[in-house]
């Protein structure tokens, strides 16, 4: 290895060659290394790369190869910010689970007043 640095896109299979991650980086086995602690990283069997002129080609790239194979385990990439919409989602659910106990709390004072 020469050391030298190139913008990769580089994606991870699982063993019945399906992509179940996509990533961007100019140093892959830097890159790589930091997704070893993630819990999905134990299904990886295989991983192609693909070298790029510039960073916006990279970018680009990764952006469309994402929105095209939907890999399982990606996050980030579509300019969604997933950590923000689980939160909403959390905070959402929250406020029904809310609403129903008190709808629930209403409707056992309404049978208590009926005794």
């Amino acid at each position: 290895m020469t050391g030298r640095r190139h913008p990769t896109l580089y994606r991870f299979f699982d063993k019945a060659g399906a992509v179940i991650y996509i990533g961007s980086t100019w140093s892959p086995h830097v890159r790589w290394s930091e997704h070893e602690g993630r819990d999905w990283f134990p299904d990886v069997a295989t991983v192609t790369v693909e070298h790029y002129t510039d960073a916006d080609e990279l970018r680009e790239a990764e952006r469309a190869a994402i929105r095209t194979e939907q890999p399982r385990y990606n996050r980030l990439g579509l300019g969604i910010d997933y950590r923000r919409l689980a939160a909403s989602v959390t905070a959402a659910e929250d406020a029904a689970a809310r609403e129903q106990r008190h709808a629930d709390d209403v409707a056992a004072l309404r049978a208590l007043a009926q005794r």
